[in-house]
């Protein structure tokens, strides 16, 4: 798995099943994974909001999920190994939100200024699939 520096599709998915059977055995239901990753969890009414978030932490990282997540997300969205700062830069300018010739240290700036387009959906996107392969849009 993230030894070998490779994670398949087949050992992404075993760690969510992991992830989702120990929220099961936890009580949780209304579990939807989506294959952008992200998911959602019907919200438990019989505990407190600080052990919900315990919990399901605590399966996540039980299951290798996390640290399994993170590693694939980069590898997929990332294949080649190409310059991410660049590339985010790149797409936020063929977004719109940068002009052109604008610099990786201008773009850091930018997302700290407080710009309300910094925390737009279109910066997300570039922030998380700058070379299009998660399928992010």
């Amino acid at each position: 798995m993230i030894a070998d520096g490779v994670i398949t599709d087949a050992e992404y998915a075993e760690a969510q099943s992991r992830s989702r059977q120990c929220l099961e055995d936890n009580g949780f239901t209304g579990i939807v994974q989506n294959p952008d990753g992200t998911r959602s969890i019907d919200v438990r009414t019989d505990i407190s909001e600080e052990e919900e978030s315990r919990l399901k932490t605590e399966c996540d990282d039980h299951s290798g999920l996390i640290d399994t997540e993170i590693w694939y997300r980069m590898l997929k969205a990332n294949p080649d190994n190409v310059d991410w700062p660049s590339a985010e830069r790149d797409c936020l300018v063929k977004a719109g939100l940068l002009e052109a010739g604008t610099t990786v240290e201008e773009m850091n700036q930018w997302y700290v200024s407080g710009d309300p387009a910094s925390r737009s959906y279109e910066a997300y996107v570039c922030s998380q699939d700058a070379l299009g392969h998660l399928g992010l849009q």
